[in-house]
């Protein structure tokens, strides 16, 4: 709280006991100033220049063994100090002189005006266990903070406090999960994509009817009834492997190359121009009456 707010707090305060106090004992090499409000009873809410409103009340006579009354003026200048020191030192360095966590390059902010906190919010659920590990290994507790804020600009947050010892392993950990991420879904695009260039496309049976009309069929088929045909060889009583084009085409099975469909006519035409090979005929030889063959004679 700066001096400007608490004097201006203070002017709303009527109550004797309200007001400003300044500390009996020298803290360090400075004063300590408070502003006291009463709020019930014999109870009193407390504010400081490096915290603000504190967050228990005390008791007049709490106030009274540490604090004295002092005026607006005289109280003016150990808040104004003390609201300066305590931007960048905790209040163990103002009592003391020092503190022993900051000697140990630890993090102290005990006291402090303004605090620094990492946060990391989003999807937490997906990198809960990862940050926790992370975590585990440098700080040797597993246990997440949440921590929930308000912006200036009145929005709310909330995510997984992040010691600031840790803040350059969690980013890095983090780019790495990234680049995961995006080396998989790179790889699963190029895998669908050789699937699809690798499906056989579907054979287009398209007829070219001109085969047809330009056929001339002009040369007679002669049958000769006399003929007597072969018996059917092993290859005909399974079927013809070029029967029809319509049987070719009727079947139900899956094409495992594409029909050459003009191959297949043309044959079939070559087939029909052909001549029919050399029948086998029958010859009944007459050789005269024979008058013995009922056995008379």
């Amino acid at each position: 709280m700066s001096w400007n707010k608490a004097l201006e707090k203070s002017e709303h305060l009527h109550s004797p006991n309200e007001g400003f106090y300044r500390s009996y004992k020298v803290r360090g090499d400075m004063y300590s100033a408070v502003l006291a409000e009463h709020r019930q009873g014999k109870l009193f809410n407390l504010y400081k220049p490096n915290i603000g409103k504190q967050s228990q009340s005390e008791t007049l006579e709490s106030l009274l063994s540490k604090y004295y009354k002092v005026p607006a003026e005289e109280a003016q200048q150990h808040w104004e100090r003390q609201y300066e020191f305590s931007l960048q030192n905790c209040s163990h360095t103002m009592w003391n002189g020092n503190c022993k966590a900051v000697h140990q390059g630890k993090e102290c902010v005990q006291g402090l005006r303004l605090r620094h906190y990492y946060m990391l919010c989003g999807s937490l659920l997906r990198v809960w266990s990862r940050m926790a590990s992370v975590i585990s290994d440098i700080t040797g507790s597993s246990y997440l903070q949440i921590v929930r804020l308000k912006t200036k600009d009145k929005h709310k947050q909330v995510g997984i406090k992040i010691p600031e010892v840790c803040v350059y392993k969690v980013q890095e950990e983090l780019k790495q999960m990234d680049m995961s991420v995006k080396r998989k879904h790179e790889e699963a695009r190029q895998n669908a994509q050789r699937q699809s260039l690798s499906l056989v496309p579907s054979a287009s049976l398209s007829l070219d009817y001109s085969l047809f009309q330009s056929a001339s069929f002009s040369d007679p088929v002669i049958l000769d009834l006399t003929y007597s045909p072969p018996p059917p060889t092993s290859q005909e009583q399974h079927g013809s492997p070029y029967e029809t084009l319509g049987s070719i085409l009727s079947n139900d099975f899956v094409l495992n190359e594409p029909v050459n469909v003009k191959e297949i006519i043309e044959e079939m035409l070559q087939k029909a121009k052909e001549p029919p090979p050399t029948d086998r005929q029958s010859v009944i030889q007459y050789g005269g009456e024979q008058n013995n063959f009922w056995g008379m004679g």
